[in-house]
């Protein structure tokens, strides 16, 4: 090798120790860790409130896709409002951090509510999960077989919010048809326009704590890139438009006449809002909520729950209770198909028995007493009967 090749090279390999030194490294790559504690609104591990996305890819690296309002890491979905600002972070399987009271994926419903006390909102849904909604936190927990598989942090209200307080309860020109309503929506949710959309629903009686969560599900419409259809459709035949927690009856605040069906492109995502009717116009329907007139006696809010999927198929079911009330036993039924919630007042449930007639679907037991869980069975998949004894 000659002097003048000699020194070529050695040229080049000091450029590439320097380049290797420096900028040639590869993208920070998030990576879950134990480390990353949830400080309720304030952050999740190294993301923080306030952050733009940009600030967040230089915190903690790319995300390893992202559309316009959500970067997906693993473990992790940090959505972002229309201002390009941090709106939430979504928790779900791969996140390995927790609270500072080290509740995290796989902590089980009992453990959430030892940690943080009675949620704010206890949303049951047909299918069996649990939304636990806690407004001091600004987190919702969501609870599948009893354990949390996924939870939100919210960092602020955001935008949403404050139209939500600050806007009259009802639109200036509200719709005068289900098809006008119908119509408006579509529009609004194509166009991405949340006012609009907002406009749509009826405020009347509507407590601040609900429209919060109102508005966090209306958020989650917005982050979807595209909208496939709208329609109205009937309502479910066994749709139970109330349900009674805790001495609180929660239900819509207008008559609900129908569905509005938001279908998305991906296969079997879609979201179905309540509408009504109220004056001669039509709005979607909010939640408002009542207490329920307590025992003069020291009596338990009690609760028998037979959860199933939510489909046309769900499993029929039959069984029965046994309750004590002022010293009492009382025997009732239970039947009837998909989910069925019973309330009542008494001392406490002392046995139960159900199970599934149908030859499809599953079952599972649920009971309550003054709000907290006593007992949650295994689903059942067969009809072989889930029984309960109070020790």
């Amino acid at each position: 090798m000659t002097k003048g090749h000699f020194i070529a090279w050695t040229t080049v390999l000091a450029m590439v120790a320097i380049l290797l030194a420096t900028g040639c490294s590869k993208p920070k790559e998030f990576k879950p860790s134990p480390l990353d504690v949830v400080v309720p609104n304030l952050s999740v591990g190294k993301v923080r409130k306030g952050m733009t996305r940009p600030e967040v890819e230089d915190t903690i690296g790319k995300p390893k896709k992202k559309d316009k309002a959500t970067s997906y890491y693993k473990g992790m979905w940090v959505r972002f409002n229309t201002n390009g600002v941090l709106f939430n972070v979504k928790c779900a399987k791969g996140f390995e951090g927790h609270t500072q009271e080290g509740i995290g994926i796989g902590s089980t419903h009992d453990e959430v509510t030892n940690a943080y006390g009675k949620p704010d909102g206890d949303k049951l849904y047909e299918h069996g999960d649990e939304d636990l909604w806690f407004s001091s936190l600004n987190i919702n927990f969501w609870v599948q077989r009893g354990k949390v598989t996924s939870f939100i942090v919210h960092f602020f209200p955001g935008y949403l919010m404050e139209k939500a307080k600050t806007s009259s309860p009802l639109t200036m020109n509200p719709p005068s048809s289900a098809e006008q309503l119908r119509a408006e929506a579509e529009s609004a949710l194509k166009a991405k326009n949340t006012n609009a959309f907002l406009a749509l629903f009826n405020w009347e009686g509507v407590p601040e704590n609900l429209r919060f969560k109102l508005d966090d599900e209306t958020a989650e419409l917005f982050t979807h890139e595209s909208i496939t259809a709208v329609k109205l459709i009937a309502l479910p035949a066994d749709l139970q438009p109330t349900n009674e927690v805790d001495g609180v009856r929660y239900k819509p605040n207008i008559p609900v006449v129908g569905m509005i069906d938001i279908e998305f492109p991906e296969q079997g995502n879609a979201m179905q809002l309540p509408y009504g009717s109220s004056s001669n116009h039509f709005y979607l329907a909010n939640t408002i909520k009542e207490k329920i007139a307590t025992p003069a006696t020291k009596a338990k809010s009690l609760n028998i729950s037979v959860e199933g999927p939510a489909t046309p198929d769900a499993a029929m079911f039959t069984g029965s209770y046994v309750y004590v009330k002022d010293g009492k036993e009382i025997k009732e039924a239970i039947s009837g198909k998909g989910n069925l919630s019973q309330a009542f007042w008494g001392d406490y449930v002392k046995s139960c028995a159900v199970k599934r007639t149908s030859d499809k679907g599953w079952i599972r037991l649920k009971i309550l007493e003054d709000g907290k869980v006593v007992y949650s069975s295994a689903i059942e998949e067969t009809q072989k009967p889930i029984k309960y004894e109070r020790q």
